[in-house]
């Protein structure tokens, strides 16, 4: 049996040549939960910029493939509050079932 749509919020660091991922939290099955989740979060729409660090919300379909749905720049300090913000709310909806 194939399962539904995961999504998760990952975060990626720039070095040098490009961003690699350097952690990832799984955020739930459900879009609308996962969106507001990221909505929640600190940082800069990154579409002109470059950042160091960012935050990307991912979708993974049936078939294992990946889609940004949205991005962030963070600084440093937006990163650890960000990651604050994660942890609480994955750990209320997981437990809510």
């Amino acid at each position: 049996m194939l399962e539904a749509t995961s999504y998760s919020v990952t975060i990626n660091m720039y070095v040098g040549n490009g961003y690699v991922q350097t952690g990832s939290f799984f955020v739930g099955h459900d879009k609308e939960e996962a969106s507001e989740l990221f909505a929640q979060l600190n940082g800069n729409s990154i579409a002109m910029s470059r950042t160091v660090l960012r935050l990307e919300l991912m979708a993974t379909n049936e078939q294992g493939l990946d889609t940004v749905l949205d991005t962030l720049g963070c600084t440093l300090c937006e990163m650890s509050e960000n990651i604050k913000v994660i942890l609480k709310e994955t750990f209320r909806m997981l437990n809510m079932v």
